[in-house]
């Protein structure tokens, strides 16, 4: 494991909000950050710059749902992305202490 993947172990990535647009920003910023794929960043970072209606409601709905997904594949070993147990608008990669626990 780098020293960059330890970095990120027990810290959170956004915390105190749980609307829609903000967790995507967020998450997206993560994602780019410790190495998503470039393509996927700029599609998620277009939605967020649609004007407020159903269809970027829709889009972001699906884009955290894909970043939920993407942010755990990417997970250092041992941890899993989720809400904070403790939390539930703390958002980052926590540890779990055994494989039954990962999600």
């Amino acid at each position: 494991m780098t020293d960059a993947n330890k970095a990120i172990i027990d810290q959170t990535v956004v915390h105190g909000t749980l609307l829609t647009a903000d967790l995507v920003k967020s998450f997206t910023d993560e994602y780019g950050r410790i190495g998503g794929r470039p393509s996927n960043v700029k599609l998620f970072r277009s939605h967020l710059l649609l004007a407020d209606g159903q269809e970027r409601e829709e889009l972001l709905s699906f884009d955290l749902e894909d970043l939920f997904e993407l942010l755990d594949e990417l997970a250092p070993e041992g941890t899993t992305f989720c809400s904070h147990p403790g939390d539930g608008s703390d958002f980052g990669f926590w540890t779990y202490e055994d494989e039954g626990q990962k999600q």
